[in-house]
């Protein structure tokens, strides 16, 4: 799809917004009070210009007086309307999908039907990244959905005309990306256990593929079999099957690929250590996937890794030292966690965002600072961050327990 046609798909889904708009009830409203305004200044006119007999003119007046409260009380009615379901609907919104990307999503099913599978592919495996980034784990599944379907369609189409291996190799690549990260990841992180078969489907892909891209999903792919197995208190099976995705990640040839599958590996590895309460060997791989990270010459990127490894390395420093009458180290978490909130809220990095709000409401909590105001204000913010990870509202839940009991003195 050019550039031109999706900048007229906009345009289009922006006009069919406001056809809506237009005629909305609250919009109907607004139409009935301005029609009645216009009408009363007509009546005025006709008043002060047009000679009446005398019952004539009191019928007259009679009927303008009522018109003139008939639109006051509409006049109420609308604003009264308008204010609460404006502020009803703002908050729906920030709930609910996007509407931009939810016609988006619409026109992608049509681009589908028609048989354009190439402008599904185009737009839709674009939009994979930035709706991970800003939370729309549900939107990136649905979207994810369609490019598979369109990749095996265009797969299938090439192949019966007989196209080169390495074209198809292409569409097979974007089948198995959507397979591991889009919907396979995503069912799995809005609790579908179902998106373990997907995620080994794209990895059986990857190790057919036999590039150092398939290897670097086949290096994914362990570590989200990894993360699984850790969410199950599995820890032999995490581990052994992060030891895979890191030993899949040292066969990738191609440097910057190598650099991010192994430091996605130390990152992941981290996590397995901080279940088991072993917070040493969980800083440690942190400080490593650190290192590794800084080497990724892609800026964007690396800015949203380094953001990810300084939140997990503060929440670790933090929960280490719970317990602990230990102000060095919490101030120290409470410092970081307030260097990653700066980069996440200056790049819209949602996930980062919630978790430094929770972090420096914890922080805040501890006895060494015992901050209640400041615990409230983050918790405040956290709550308006709309994304959903259940870990991350049992967090929140527990710290508005905490502040509710502080407040009563219990």
């Amino acid at each position: 799809m050019s550039k031109k046609r999706l900048l007229m798909e906009i345009l289009h889904m922006k006009e069919n917004r406001f056809f809506k708009w237009c005629t909305s009830n609250n919009t109907k409203t607004f139409w009935s009070c301005f029609i009645a305004t216009f009408l009363l200044i007509v009546a005025i006119i006709g008043l002060l210009t047009i000679k009446y007999s005398l019952e004539i003119k009191d019928s007259f007046e009679w009927i303008l007086i009522t018109t003139l409260l008939i639109c006051i009380i509409t006049s109420l009615s609308s604003w009264l309307i308008r204010l609460y379901t404006t502020k009803y609907v703002i908050e729906s919104q920030c709930d609910d999908d996007d509407i931009l990307i939810s016609d988006l999503i619409e026109s992608l099913k049509k681009e589908l039907e028609k048989n354009k599978y190439q402008e599904v592919i185009t737009i839709g495996h674009i939009l994979s990244k930035p709706l991970f980034i800003i939370g729309k784990h549900e939107l990136r599944l649905e979207v994810g959905k369609l490019v598979k379907k369109a990749a095996v369609a265009q797969y299938a189409r090439l192949r019966a005309d007989n196209a080169a291996q390495e074209r198809l190799n292409k569409y097979k690549e974007i089948e198995m990306i959507e397979l591991i990260d889009s919907i396979g990841w995503m069912k799995i992180e809005l609790g579908d256990a179902n998106g373990r078969s997907d995620i080994e489907n794209g990895r059986l892909i990857a190790e057919s593929l036999n590039t150092d891209t398939g290897r670097f999903y086949e290096s994914k792919a362990y570590r989200h079999f990894g993360a699984i197995a850790r969410r199950e208190n599995n820890w032999t099976d995490a581990l052994a099957f992060n030891n895979k995705s890191l030993e899949k990640a040292n066969e990738i040839t191609e440097d910057q690929l190598k650099i991010e599958a192994i430091a996605g590996a130390y990152y992941a590895r981290s996590f397995v250590f901080k279940g088991q309460n072993n917070y040493s060997e969980a800083l440690s791989f942190l400080e490593q996937s650190l290192l590794e990270f800084e080497k990724i010459s892609d800026n964007d990127k690396k800015t949203m890794k380094l953001c990810m490894v300084k939140e997990a390395k503060a929440r670790f420093l933090l929960q280490s030292k719970q317990k602990e009458n230990d102000y060095h180290n919490i101030s120290t978490a409470k410092s970081i966690f307030e260097e990653a909130l700066a980069v996440a809220e200056h790049n819209s990095l949602r996930l980062e965002m919630i978790r430094c709000y929770i972090g420096l409401a914890e922080c805040d909590l501890h006895f060494t600072i015992n901050n209640h105001i400041e615990a409230q204000r983050y918790i405040d913010k956290a709550k308006n961050v709309k994304i959903k990870y259940d870990e991350d509202q049992k967090r929140i839940k527990d710290i508005e327990y905490i502040l509710l009991n502080k407040q009563q003195g219990r």
